[in-house]
């Protein structure tokens, strides 16, 4: 199946393009066959596809994508992807490496220490540090930012 370009899909998405639940849905499907997840979540959303939306549960848990199984949990509503599937996902996001995945799922977990010990194992990467510090930044010439300019 090909899928559409870009703006069509955000067209189709949008309402800018006219589609039936029909060809939405196929769509979807196609998105999901080519392992396009958040697209096809998208166009199931779209359809109004539930069915559909939770029978990506299982590929999107095997593939450790917390980001995706938040996602659905919001579509379909947080209490009907269980404690023991957030878990799961983040132990098998954890054991594939995706370790920001897994900080993920600790923290939605309310797993504040095991998110805290991974980043602290990830840290030498720079890009959690450079996270943090940007909490704290402040430009060195906050003062020329702030101040006009005086003609």
């Amino acid at each position: 199946m090909k899928l559409p370009d870009s703006i069509t899909k955000r067209d189709l998405l949008f309402g800018a393009r006219r589609a039936s639940s029909g060809e939405i849905l196929t769509l979807g499907k196609g998105y999901a066959s080519e392992g396009l997840l958040s697209d096809a979540i998208d166009f199931f959303v779209k359809a109004d596809a539930k069915t559909e939306i939770e029978g990506l549960v299982s590929r999107v848990v095997e593939e450790g994508d917390m980001f995706l199984l938040l996602k659905i949990a919001r579509v379909i509503g947080e209490e009907r992807v269980s404690h023991d599937t957030i878990l799961k996902c983040t132990e098998r996001a954890k054991s594939l490496g995706k370790i920001r995945y897994a900080i993920m799922g600790f923290e939605k977990l309310g797993q504040k220490a095991q998110a805290e010990a991974l980043r602290d194992t990830v840290a030498q990467d720079g890009d959690i540090v450079a996270f943090r510090e940007a909490e704290t930044f402040v430009a060195p010439n906050l003062e020329e930012i702030q101040a006009p300019e005086e003609v």
